[in-house]
């Protein structure tokens, strides 16, 4: 695979049929997250059945494989997060690099990681679409409104649209129904846990973890609502949560009147400290109203750790049977729910097992050779 800040020579494998190119727009929006680091993870893949893999990004600050810098050291941040967008001469360098591809092999595939930056090319355009949050749940206001925008135009140009889960798949559909037969559903990958870096992550008290962004649908302030009206619980577990930006001042006040301040951290890291949290923690609750797939899912399951989730969306289609599946609006079912997985030994067993089997349903080399399978039906037409 060849990460580039430049559109230059491609080292041509033997028997090699097409070239894959992704563009620029995630690895100059994103520092860190899930949708970089699924076109990082399908490039590699991808890499091991012969097509030649570009990351076309000559301005990016992503630094989700920071653990790669060294292979790959074009990748790496060289401008300020947000930046980007708000250069004209970085957006017009992007755009020529970018297009100088487009004539050079018949069967170039151009996978675009965003909808915000539209650029005109010959070669057939792959999207995925990861979600549906702001048509679903959004505020309406400007910048989401904008967001709408541009992923219908990117709907409507792409030769094929990958969904990452048949929820997302149904939703794309009530939204777009012209663009039924160029969907396919192709879940992600989980990552191998990297064993020579994680660490013990200790703690002084067995505790909950939370991943991710805390507000809007995903449910925190209901995990903190079940956490402190339980004595059982609160007494024996503090909760940690990841990611989703340090505490904030309405946070602050929330724990503060329930008692429960010093019983919640808030920590972040990179992938290895996650996972180092995923193996010590007694449970990942993961009670979001709606997601497009649900990462952190397969990722604790990978690492043994037992899930408590949300029955709706995607969630279901994701975890199956090895995850204990409440309705998040039920308190009660939330509150039944976390304390069976925290006090039943049996049953934190049984659903670390399976969670394990389950984890390692979902490979890159399997969600790689099917996005192949699109590429060659595009190039096909």
């Amino acid at each position: 695979m060849k990460i580039s800040g430049w559109c230059g020579p491609l080292l041509r494998r033997k028997n090699c049929k097409m070239n894959i190119f992704f563009d620029y727009q995630i690895f100059a929006l994103q520092k860190y997250g899930g949708i970089s680091r699924y076109f990082v993870e399908l490039s590699r893949a991808l890499y091991q059945f012969s097509p030649e893999t570009s990351i076309l990004s000559p301005f990016h600050t992503n630094l989700q494989n920071e653990k790669h810098r060294a292979a790959y050291p074009e990748l790496y941040a060289t401008m300020p997060l947000g930046s980007f967008f708000k250069s004209p001469e970085a957006r017009l360098r992007a755009t020529e690099w970018l297009t100088r591809f487009k004539c050079r092999n018949k069967k170039s595939v151009l996978h675009e990681t965003y909808y915000s930056h539209r650029v005109r090319v010959r070669s057939p355009k792959v999207i995925t679409v990861h979600d549906m949050i702001y048509e679903l749940f959004g505020s309406g206001s400007h910048s989401e409104q904008a967001i709408i925008s541009q992923k219908k135009v990117a709907i409507d140009e792409a030769d094929a649209i990958i969904a990452v889960s048949e929820n997302t798949r149904r939703e794309l559909l009530n939204f777009y129904p012209q663009a039924e037969k160029k969907v396919h559903v192709i879940h992600h990958g989980v990552s191998e846990l990297n064993a020579s870096g994680v660490r013990d992550f200790v703690h002084a008290k067995p505790f909950i973890l939370f991943v991710g962004n805390r507000g809007w649908y995903k449910n925190f302030k209901s995990l903190i609502s079940v956490y402190a009206a339980s004595s059982l619980i609160k007494e024996q577990f503090d909760i940690i949560c990841c990611g989703g930006g340090p505490i904030t001042t309405e946070e602050k006040g929330m724990l503060t009147s329930s008692g429960i301040l010093t019983n919640v951290k808030f920590v972040s890291g990179d992938d290895d400290f996650v996972d180092s949290l995923y193996l010590a923690a007694s449970v990942l609750v993961y009670i979001s109203e709606h997601e497009g797939f649900g990462m952190p899912v397969l990722e604790a399951m990978r690492c043994g750790c037992p899930v408590l989730c949300s029955n709706t969306s995607s969630l279901p289609e994701v975890a199956g049977d090895a995850a204990l599946l409440v309705d998040v609006k039920d308190h009660d079912a939330i509150t039944r729910g976390l304390e069976s997985i925290l006090f039943d030994s049996t049953l934190r067993g049984t659903l670390k097992q399976k969670g394990m089997a389950r984890a390692h349903m979902f490979t890159w080399e399997r969600c790689a050779q099917e996005t192949l399978k699109v590429y060659e039906s595009v190039i096909g037409k």
